[in-house]
């Protein structure tokens, strides 16, 4: 039975934080305390509606060999980018080490994994993590651009080699707007009028499918 979901504790915890915003007495403290209490919440309550959701997608995909330990995982996965994102580092490894004990090969754990690094500012250990997904899956699109836009800050490789790259991405999936504005970065590096046409047009491109994207990736 699903508990109901009960707003009274959000609305609380935002009155207390309008109330005592203009207080100058408040400390910095209680401030960071307020504001992890609320992201707590706030995660509480978009995971529960997500996996309930999933949940149900995972129901009904049993009998095309969809496995609860690759739903368990999918999970890992994604909680370890949203704690990315809110540059949460150590609650994102907790997670993508649970991912790795439910399973050795994976490569969006490795993806995710690259992603940490590079948002630490570890560029290096970053394209190490994305070259072994490709090990794993050399059509990796996520990994493709990653590692793509990795190589173009480090500065290692030829923009064709770059290119490649990306191009082998949109050769796997032509709508994904990530893909199309690294390109126009790549392109709008060139600095030459042609080059910086194409990078236009991969902008406009790149925007239109931005838009257009689902909230959560067909499956």
């Amino acid at each position: 039975m699903v508990k109901s979901f009960s707003m009274l504790p959000w609305i609380k915890l935002a009155n207390g934080i309008r109330e005592n915003s203009c207080a100058p007495k408040l400390s910095f403290k209680l401030h960071r305390d307020i504001s992890r209490v609320l992201l707590r919440h706030i995660l509480s309550f978009l995971l529960f509606f997500k996996y309930r959701a999933k949940a149900l997608v995972l129901a009904r995909s049993f009998d095309r060999g969809y496995s609860s330990r690759s739903f368990e995982q999918e999970i890992w996965h994604d909680l370890a980018y949203l704690y990315i994102s809110l540059s949460q580092w150590r609650d994102a490894e907790i997670c993508l080490s649970k991912s790795k004990a439910t399973g050795s090969y994976s490569a969006v754990r490795y993806h995710a994994t690259g992603v940490l690094y590079e948002r630490k500012g570890l560029l290096k250990e970053a394209m190490k993590a994305f070259r072994s997904a490709l090990d794993i899956d050399p059509d990796h699109v996520p990994s493709l651009i990653s590692a793509a836009g990795v190589l173009r800050q480090l500065g290692t490789q030829s923009s064709a080699v770059i290119k490649s790259m990306l191009m082998n991405a949109l050769r796997v999936d032509r709508m994904n707007p990530s893909a199309w504005y690294n390109l126009g970065l790549l392109h709008k590096a060139e600095d030459t009028a042609s080059a910086l046409e194409e990078a236009a047009e991969c902008f406009e491109a790149a925007a239109i499918l931005e838009e257009s994207a689902p909230v959560e990736p067909f499956r």
